[in-house]
């Protein structure tokens, strides 16, 4: 299900790019798995390539926001990577904290689950707020 977060910005899972009304749609298409890596163990668990992260959310502002070309930011379900990366959009570009840019987007689509290392390492990194 494609999701509307702010204009111009969409999150998703991969199968919606097999949907024919997003290529009228929507102009840029910008798939975030390679943000991330799978850690080996029991089980396994998915990491962050931090300076990768930074790029992306800066790419897609400027599609977004400052080219206003309409974007799908999209992960195999749409349920975990895309939205947080979407979450750090949010909270580098619209004035909100990754927390209040996560609830944000859990009121339009309930069904993402909240990484919260992911949140305490992009507060570490990246919060522009400081």
């Amino acid at each position: 299900m494609l999701t509307k977060i702010k204009d111009n910005l969409y999150v998703g899972p991969a199968e919606t790019l097999d949907k024919d009304h997003v290529f009228g749609l929507l102009e840029a298409f910008i798939d975030v798995r390679t943000c991330f890596y799978e850690e080996e163990g029991d089980p396994p668990t998915w990491k962050v390539r931090w300076d990768r992260l930074c790029y992306m959310v800066d790419s897609i502002a400027y599609l977004a926001i400052e080219m206003e070309i309409p974007v799908l930011v999209f992960c195999h379900g749409g349920i975990d990577r895309s939205p947080f990366t979407m979450a750090c959009v949010l909270a580098s570009y619209y004035d909100m904290t990754l927390g209040e840019a996560y609830d944000y987007i859990k009121d339009l689509r309930p069904e993402i689950n909240c990484h919260f290392d992911w949140v305490a390492g992009w507060n570490e990194r990246f919060d522009r707020s400081r």
